[in-house]
């Protein structure tokens, strides 16, 4: 018996000894009843018996006793109760093992992931990405797998609401098997295929180019397949593709896998390709036009009012129709070629806008830029009809309303604006009716911005007679017709390049040009708004040439003048046979007719050259040498201020102008007042002397004086010569020739004299003691006169009459003169006077005039002032002859102290004598005499005194 209870333990004991551990399911699922989730965990080895545990993240909780899996055939299952997960958070790690029979089973790591629900739909049989909707609780994407129909597919997103997904190619439609697992808990499910339709080409392909070097055609559409299951039928030809690049709903695009079948088509053929896709092919052909590539080398922004504009790069052959959109709106494209396309845009905000252009299928992309426009600019107008004007300028509104403003009103405007290369144009009817060359202004308004005033001149035409200019560019003067004379409204433009307008007039314009090369070229006139082009002959110029004139500019330059030097190439000045640098030609708005250039910045003249030096001067420009000039260096020329007369010869022999000069060499002088040369009498260095034989206008004229080839310019006033004076004086020449006295007779011409109304000519005039003199080839005029006689003369200079003067006839003067007191008095002298009115004479004694008292043919009387002792000149003049001598004035004698009376003053030898006798009422000898009187009266009164004592 104790046997059998020693065999009946171990028997027990081994069979215990020998029950295998529970094992735990890879996966896990929920038990849920009201509302309530609790875990269900599979395997095998669990206890049928008792209780089985969980040990979850080191906790252990007591389950229910196992039963046969309800989901898996041939397992196990226990269920746990909600307290056991109630700790643990959603989508955290979940360490799980299963304790049964005292043994425990192995380690599954989970997570924590609520029942699955999951919205299913029908999916693609293409095979497609795809969202399904639901509750995943997760959004670790490495927890999650998806497998259909046995496969395992790639999962792109996951999140606790959605997930995204690839359904994979299936060849038909039905039903798959569906299972989702996240993080050990799985969800099966079927899902349904159906067929996708026939795919959809797009309106465009493009080229990839691959690693290899080669390029492969690219079509791009809907319904292909990520798969490589797609067929491009190109030209009726099957090809295999490559799989569909792209998202579900969205434009996908595949590729041919060579090259061959698209090298074997010509640039610039059309093709057409379908698509085919789980044996269905897209409904309609696409044809298109191979074109290698498209690209846009130049663009420029566009602007906020819209318009038009070119792209320049490289856009096909041109024979295919364009579509192009900016921000998907369709722009209309106005001009297509092989490098450069024209189209109109609409207006936009300022902003970056995406743009497809799409040419033969060949699609480009990229992003333009909008920026707000210029105020509109105003370049020219062409008159219409009798009333119209095509305005004609840049940022116009073309989908955008313009206002048009003519002077000050507003215009009609009559046709739809309009953009042609370079210009936008606008058409309208002025407020007023315009007339050749009326002055009217224009202004337009887009979008609140106005444009520059445009102040024009109404013109219908311009001509123009041009003729071939030089290479070397230059000064030239065309005729025609211009309407205006103010070149405020010319611009002239040569091959685009502006030209310098120096004068214009209704039949002439002058201007400073450019240098260019020989040929012809483009030339455009703009006047006032109207403009007219034309072309022009450029050719080579002929050697250059000096002009024999230098000056100095304002700020110490020496300048020389010609013409052919040149604009751009280099000029040489060659002086005295040394070559130097020159500048090219200068700019001077005064010499319009002549080139004009200097020496470089690093040359000073007066290092090479002395002050009245003389140097030779040439121009080498181009490999051409100009002619020889000889010039007289000289640094200063000016002239003073002042007036001279129109007629030559009026006062002296010559016209005199003061100034500096710096020579004494008449022969290197030249000098014109206006247009008229002048002859060159004398220079010195502060004054010159000419002549000119033609009379100079009146008022200020240009002056221009050169002096060894420097030239002076300045402005002098000329005015009418002074009226000719004759004065009262005349004497005689051998054999009774008259000599007349006065000033501003004419030393050029004969001067006219009028003696007693009859007209005689006189010689030139002639300088005499101060006095211009005239006289007469013979004694005509005065021949038939008398002693005695009265004349009247008066001198006509040739441009005005003198004052009449009348004279008397005398032949000679004779005066018997006696020494004077040189306290004054009176006095008579005898002599020869053949008058005997004192209106006729003048007498003066060291030029101070006497009073004549009296006359008498033979006796003077006179009353004389007081003088120093000494001798003085007496001159006599009777109606206008003089005599001159001399007189002595000497001391008034002393009275004796005896009462008998001084004994008169003895006659100066040679000379008639007369007593002199005071005279009361003369103030000069009224102190003397009384001194005198008193000086005898006290005299006498002391001798009487002494005489009684």
């Amino acid at each position: 018996m104790k046997i059998l209870l020693i065999f009946i333990f171990y028997f027990i004991y081994f069979i215990e000894l020998n029950k295998s551990a529970p094992v735990l399911f890879e996966r896990y699922s929920w038990s849920t009843l009201n509302n309530i989730n609790s875990l269900v965990l599979t395997g095998t080895g669990f206890d049928y018996s008792s209780n089985n545990s969980a040990i979850i993240n080191n906790v252990e909780s007591v389950c229910s006793v196992a039963i046969a899996s309800t989901t898996i055939q041939g397992y196990d299952q226990i269920t746990c109760p909600s307290s056991a997960t109630s700790s643990i958070v959603a989508d955290s790690p979940m360490i799980v093992a299963v304790k049964s029979n005292g043994q425990t089973s192995n380690v599954r790591s989970w997570y924590l992931i609520n029942p699955i629900y999951l919205n299913l739909r029908p999916v693609a049989t293409l095979g497609q990405k795809v969202q399904f909707n639901g509750a995943f609780t997760t959004n670790n994407l490495s927890i999650v797998t998806i497998s259909i129909d046995g496969s395992q597919t790639s999962v792109d997103i996951a999140t606790p609401s959605y997930l995204v997904f690839l359904a994979p190619y299936k060849a038909i439609k039905g039903q798959y098997d569906f299972i989702l697992e996240i993080g050990g808990l799985q969800y099966k499910a079927k899902i349904t295929y159906v067929d996708s339709g026939p795919p959809v080409i797009d309106n465009q392909y493009s080229w990839t180019t691959l690693p290899n070097g080669k390029t492969y055609l690219t079509i791009y559409g809907y319904s292909f397949t990520p798969y490589y299951y797609n067929i491009i039928i190109l030209n009726d030809i099957e090809y295999n593709a490559t799989a569909a690049v792209g998202g579900p709903g969205q434009l996908v695009k595949i590729s041919l896998l060579d090259d061959v079948v698209t090298n074997s088509i010509q640039n610039g053929d059309f093709f057409s390709i379908n698509v085919k896709v789980a044996g269905q092919i897209s409904d309609y052909p696409k044809i298109f036009q191979k074109i290698p590539f498209l690209s846009i080398n130049e663009s420029a922004p566009l602007f906020d009012i819209g318009g038009y504009t070119v792209f320049i790069g490289s856009f096909g052959y041109g024979t295919s129709s364009a579509d192009f959109t900016i921000d998907t709106q369709f722009v209309q494209v106005m001009n297509i070629y092989s490098t450069w396309i024209g189209f109109n845009y609409y207006p936009k905000t300022n902003g970056t806008y995406s743009y497809k252009l799409n040419i033969g299928g060949l699609q480009l992309v990229g992003t333009v830029t909008y920026i707000q426009a210029p105020s509109p600019t105003l370049i020219k107008y062409v008159p219409i009809d009798s009333d119209r004007l095509v305005l004609y300028g840049k940022w116009f509104g073309i989908l955008v309303q313009n206002d048009i403003i003519i002077n000050n009103g507003s215009a009609i405007i009559d046709a739809i604006p309009n953009t042609i290369p370079g210009f936008d144009t606008l058409t309208c009817t002025p407020n007023v009716l315009l007339s050749i060359g009326d002055r009217f202004s224009v202004e337009v308004q887009v979008m609140g911005r106005s444009s520059n005033i445009g102040n024009f001149v109404y013109i219908q035409s311009i001509s123009m007679k041009t003729q071939d200019l030089n290479t070397t560019g230059g000064i030239a003067t065309f005729s025609g017709s211009f309407t205006v004379s103010d070149i405020q409204f010319i611009t002239l433009l040569i091959d685009e390049i502006q030209c310098d307008v120096k004068s214009v007039s209704p039949t002439q314009i002058t201007f400073r040009y450019p240098p260019m090369v020989s040929g012809e070229h483009s030339m455009l006139i703009n006047i006032g708004g109207f403009e007219n082009s034309t072309k022009v002959q450029f050719t080579t110029p002929p050697p250059p040439t000096v002009k024999d004139t230098y000056k100095w500019s304002d700020d110490g330059i020496i300048i020389f003048k010609g013409t052919y030097f040149s604009y751009v190439n280099e000029n040489y000045l060659i002086i005295n046979g040394d070559t130097y640098n020159a500048t090219l030609v200068l700019d001077d708005s005064e010499n319009v007719n002549y080139d004009q250039i200097t020496f470089v910045e690093t040359i000073s003249p007066s290092s090479i050259l002395q002050d009245g030096q003389e140097f030779t001067v040439k121009v080498s420009t181009g490999g051409l040498i100009s002619n020889s000039v000889t010039f007289i260096y000289n640094k200063a020329i000016s002239i003073n201020s002042q007036e001279i007369y129109s007629v030559d010869g009026i006062g002296s022999e010559f016209t005199t102008i003061s100034g500096l000069f710096s020579t004494l060499n008449k022969t290197i002088v030249s000098l014109y007042i206006g247009s008229i040369e002048s002859n060159i009498t004398s220079i010195e260095a502060h004054s010159i002397n000419f002549s000119h034989d033609v009379n100079f206008n009146l008022g200020e004229n240009d002056l221009l004086l050169n002096i060894g080839g420097l030239e002076y310019k300045t402005t002098i006033n000329v005015i009418e010569p002074p009226k000719p004076i004759l004065l009262n004086n005349y004497y005689w020449l051998p054999n009774d020739i008259l000599v007349l006295k006065g000033s501003n007779f004419n030393y050029k011409s004969p001067n006219k004299v009028s003696i007693n109304e009859i007209i005689y000519n006189s010689t030139l005039a002639k300088l005499n003691n101060g006095n211009d003199e005239i006289t007469f080839d013979n004694n005509s005029s005065t021949s038939s006169f008398t002693i005695g006689q009265s004349f009247t003369v008066y001198i006509n200079n040739g441009v005005e009459d003198s004052n009449s003067i009348t004279f008397i006839h005398l032949k000679s003067i004779s005066i018997t003169t006696q020494t004077l007191n040189n306290t004054g008095g009176q006095v008579t002298f005898s002599g020869e006077y053949h008058v005997s009115n004192t209106t006729l004479v003048l007498l003066l004694i060291d030029d101070s005039t006497i009073k004549v008292t009296d006359i008498t043919p033979n006796t003077i009387s006179i009353k004389y002032p007081a003088k120093p002792i000494g001798e003085y000149n007496l001159r006599i003049n009777i109606g206008g002859f003089e005599y001159s001598t001399t007189v002595q004035y000497i001391t008034t004698p002393t009275p004796s102290p005896s009462p008998s009376p001084s004994p008169s003053p003895s006659p100066s030898t040679g000379t008639q004598t007369t007593g002199t006798k005071p005279d009361p009422s003369d103030e000069s000898l009224s102190n003397s005499s009384r001194l005198s009187t008193s000086f005898i009266t006290i005299t006498c009164l002391l001798f009487l005194l002494f005489s009684f004592l």
